[in-house]
């Protein structure tokens, strides 16, 4: 192979020899480390943010508290409470004469059994909607409720994990989940034992991908300290940006010593190797000489003269 940064003279020009070796095409990702799973708490009730519970960083399970909404008061919703709450004691009430009755004459056995239990299910029903009721003219009056009730104003976790962010202050204004509206996050919880790399790879490599394929991570802030990951999703739908299609990708970390030193939020740069090549012939790219859509190298023949002869390209890391 002839040198193409030597003389042009015949006479003097470098040459070195092709041989088989390995070339790798790696690309190089930028991206972010996020948690695998995320999840936003939010209200059922619309109102404002009376208290916080949790501190970020505070590991929750399911069901703990997170913080309390306090309802303003609506006359309109007061008034419809209210009457809800009267027509509720007074089929309680009904009930449980009907029930009282029923009781004594199934005592005296002129009642049968499925009958008199018929008429208590309906009794304790009744008594069950009247004290659900009752809480919710409570929370609507007062904007808080007591006593252990699935009605509540305050807010629980959702999911286990670890508290990463706290987006509202005290008094902020909290609009309640529904099928219309998104609702207001008060809280982000977090599994920070498992994280992923998020990034985008260029149109021309996502058909040599596939998920499994492995890659190590770097992170900016921990130098010196790789992680290792495995390609999980591929985005099937590209995103334009600047004229360049993107296609979003994410792996997943493996589990490490140094696992406790991530932080959500880290900017990496990955590794990622896109091909692999061990049996052709390699040169270097600077040799190669392009016309048209084809490509040549310069060679010595037999009479030690330059010759050009066409080559096939394949791999290349950038050098070779």
């Amino acid at each position: 192979m002839i040198r193409s940064n030597t003389s042009k003279s015949t006479s003097k020009f470098s040459t070195y020899k092709a041989t088989v070796d390995t070339v790798r095409h790696s690309e190089k990702l930028s991206g972010t480390i996020f948690p695998q799973f995320e999840v936003q708490v939010k209200s059922s009730l619309s109102g404002i943010l009376d208290a916080y519970f949790v501190e970020t960083g505070q590991k929750v399970k399911i069901g703990d508290s997170i913080a309390r909404v306090k309802i303003i008061p609506d006359p309109r919703t007061i008034e419809q409470t209210r009457q809800q709450l009267e027509i509720a004691r007074i089929q309680w009430k009904q009930y449980e004469k009907v029930y009282l009755r029923e009781k004594q004459l199934f005592e005296k056995g002129v009642v049968s059994k499925s009958d008199f239990d018929q008429v208590e299910s309906e009794y304790l029903i009744s008594q069950q909607d009247y004290e659900a009721a009752s809480k919710i003219y409570d929370i609507a009056q007062n904007g808080y409720t007591s006593g252990n009730t699935s009605i509540s104003n305050v807010i629980r976790a959702t999911a286990r994990g670890t508290i990463v962010d706290l987006p509202l202050a005290r008094g902020a204004s909290i609009t309640e989940r529904n099928t219309f509206s998104e609702g207001t996050s008060l809280a982000v919880i977090a599994d920070l034992e498992n994280y992923i790399f998020k990034s985008g790879v260029n149109e021309m490599v996502v058909p040599k991908l596939a998920p499994g394929k492995a890659m190590l991570i770097e992170i900016n802030s921990l130098p010196g300290i790789p992680f290792a990951a495995r390609l999980a999703k591929i985005n099937p739908k590209g995103e334009k940006r600047d004229g360049i299609v993107s296609f979003p990708i994410e792996a997943i970390l493996q589990k490490s010593p140094n696992f406790h030193l991530l932080k959500p939020g880290f900017t990496a740069v990955a590794n990622l190797e896109i091909e692999v090549d061990s049996t052709s012939l390699v040169v270097f790219e600077q040799d190669i000489l392009f016309k048209n859509d084809s490509t040549f190298v310069e060679v010595l023949n037999k009479e030690q003269k330059k010759e050009k002869i066409a080559i096939l390209t394949g791999t290349s890391d950038g050098i070779r």
